[in-house]
């Protein structure tokens, strides 16, 4: 982050006008659900999040929007090798999640390019949720499919 606007901030110039850039993280709900498995994950990303504000003010008198997308199950290599090894985890993934499936990458991209898009041109300093409901569940009260 630190050298990426520093180069924005080089590109833009004294051009006031036009935005000089927009970061986008990725983060994880993990940031907002206690994983006692995975307490170095959830503290890390939920130390991208506050980072994710913090630079936001920071950067804001330069034109440079920081947001943050907070994932929850996305189909990438990694889960699909990890679903082939155990179905019984997808299963549950779908289960604790409102719309019972896993995003498909492309869902991710377009929430990227959305907040890099003029559309999200007032947005920072934001942590946008990609998870199909599923942190709004507590698991023990989570809806069978």
């Amino acid at each position: 982050s630190q050298l990426v606007s520093k180069r924005m901030i080089k590109q833009a110039g004294d051009d006031d006008e036009n935005p000089a850039g927009s970061i986008i993280n990725l983060s994880s709900i993990a940031a907002r659900r206690t994983h006692p498995d995975l307490m170095a994950y959830s503290v890390s990303t939920a130390a991208l999040d506050q980072m994710t504000r913090s630079l936001a003010v920071a950067l804001a008198p330069n034109r440079i929007r920081v947001n943050s997308i907070a994932l929850g199950s996305v189909m990438s290599a990694s889960l699909q090798s990890t679903l082939k090894e155990n179905r019984d985890f997808r299963d549950d993934i779908e289960k604790h999640t409102p719309l019972a499936r896993i995003a498909a990458p492309n869902e991710l991209v377009e929430t990227a390019q959305f907040l890099a898009s003029d559309a999200a041109g007032f947005m920072t300093g934001q942590i946008l949720t990609i998870d199909g409901g599923r942190t709004l569940l507590d698991p023990v009260a989570a809806p069978a499919h």
